[in-house]
């Protein structure tokens, strides 16, 4: 009755059982005093004390969390990367918080990844031992949970010392080829003598030599046997004939990673033009677009890996769908007929700026492609913020923050400083170099007459590059 009165907040029928809490404590021999006291404060917590301890509990909860990630960093983010496991947008998400701790992410092997994410230690260049975090065997798509455990469970007696050791101890009737091309793709069987290039070109070979050592071994031990008679305990001898292929290119390797892991790890594309992106702020993850409000404005970066054309049946028209790869995943572009001629005048073999609106289809976030920007144009736009469904998800880049008169010049009006005697054959040089050097920013004329100015707005945009034609004269950013 009085658990049901708390719960309900029934303040009449909590007072109503006052007398007989305080008369039942004193019969069984406690104080009366203490037990109106106690009383009170049972009171107390029905006029909502739930609040209180679940504040208490969400505080103890927060200081364990936080105390985890400070003193024990690598396996508390190990966790959490199982945890999300099966979203690979998570683990992307995840993977770049770890990168933001100096953390670093080793890619799947045999002889040092679990079922899932986990921690273990590497020698560095110094000969010390290093935790770094590993990506778990489960990780890779296709291989399947059999396999892995059976591939785990053999490795604790040692590790695997080369491909044929890994064949002769590794049960094939567990692993096909189906699940040993994740693996070689993946980077899982790398070091054991033998590239991907050469193991995937012979994985007929591998997988044919596995199932002929699971049968010899069936026989030696079989009770019919000559071996089985002498006691068993030998184990078939493997020994591959395969001719070295050399190993892929780098690009090839990654796209390997990236189609059985679902992220880059070791690498990615973009590393060769690190310096080239350098410096832009508020771009948008591909691993975000879910969490964007509908209709916000987005800027994301990246790199064009397929442009697909097809031509409507209709209209005629040309229309495709561009696959655009960032450091984070990959993302897809509608491209109509503007956007294709747009892709026609730039360099698709460097990262571009691709200026979006989010919309939705279907309760699913989507991009509609507005604008295909070069590198060098995208400075010249001051890029605003996208905004989030979530306001507490607001990104924020506090990295690296720009000097104020840095911003002014990238994003506001530019102005050239005159005299009022200026020649018209100067001003017809000043609009050629502004045809020369197009960008987003309006060009204005100051005109000095003695102790007066005079400021005449252009029709000309421009970038930054006008002033090397002008270095003589005096520049000025409008706010």
């Amino acid at each position: 009755l009085i658990r049901r009165a708390m719960g309900k907040k029934d303040a009449q029928i909590m007072a109503d059982n006052k007398a007989k809490f305080v008369e039942g404590a004193k019969n069984l021999g406690h104080d009366g005093q203490k037990a109106a006291n106690l009383w009170d404060l049972i009171v107390k917590f029905a006029g909502y004390g739930f609040n209180k301890s679940h504040s208490a509990a969400y505080a103890m909860i927060t200081f364990q969390t936080a105390y985890l990630k400070t003193y024990y960093k690598h396996e508390f983010m190990a966790a959490m990367l199982t945890s999300e496991s099966n979203k690979i947008e998570s683990v992307a998400r995840y993977i770049d918080e770890v990168r933001a701790l100096e953390i670093e992410v080793m890619p799947p092997h045999i002889n040092s990844s679990m079922q899932d994410f986990s921690v273990a230690e590497f020698k560095n260049q110094k000969g010390e031992l290093e935790k770094k975090i590993v990506f778990g065997l489960g990780a890779v798509k296709g291989v399947g949970g059999e396999p892995i455990k059976n591939i785990i469970e053999e490795r604790a007696k040692g590790d695997y010392k080369s491909l044929e050791d890994f064949i002769s101890r590794v049960d094939f009737s567990k692993l096909t080829k189906k699940s040993l091309e994740p693996l070689v793709k993946s980077g899982s069987l790398d070091n054991l003598g033998y590239t991907r290039k050469t193991m995937l070109a012979n994985l007929d070979l591998i997988c044919d030599a596995g199932r002929a050592k699971d049968k010899a071994n069936e026989m030696m031990q079989g009770g019919n046997s000559l071996f089985g008679a002498m006691g068993g305990g030998i184990k078939e001898q493997v020994v591959l004939d395969m001719v070295d292929l050399g190993e892929h290119d780098a690009k090839t390797l990654l796209e390997c990673e990236y189609e059985t892991l679902g992220i880059h790890v070791s690498g990615n594309p973009l590393d060769e033009f690190k310096e080239e992106v350098k410096g832009f702020k508020n771009l948008v993850k591909s691993i975000d677009i879910e969490e964007l409000e509908i209709g916000s404005q987005a800027y994301l970066l990246g790199k064009i890996m397929e442009v697909k054309k097809k031509i409507g049946k209709r209209s005629g028209k040309p229309y495709g769908t561009a696959d655009i790869l960032d450091r984070y995943g990959k993302f897809e572009l509608m491209l109509f007929e503007k956007q294709l001629n747009a892709l026609e005048e730039l360099d698709i073999n460097k990262p571009l700026v691709f200026k979006c609106k989010i919309e939705e289809q279907e309760e699913v976030a989507r991009l509609r492609l507005f604008e295909i920007l070069d590198l060098e144009s995208a400075r010249e736009v001051k890029i605003p913020k996208a905004r989030y469904k979530d306001p507490d998800k607001q990104k924020e880049d506090v990295r690296e923050i720009p000097p104020i008169e840095m911003l002014a010049s990238s994003s506001c009006s530019l102005a050239i400083v005159l005299e009022n005697d200026v020649k018209k054959e100067f001003l017809r040089q000043i609009k050629e170099s502004a045809l020369k050097h197009q960008g987003k920013r309006p060009l204005y004329l100051i005109i000095k007459d003695k102790d007066k100015q005079f400021k005449i707005q252009s029709d000309l945009m421009v970038n930054e590059k006008i002033k090397d034609d002008f270095k003589e004269l005096e520049w000025r950013d409008l706010a």
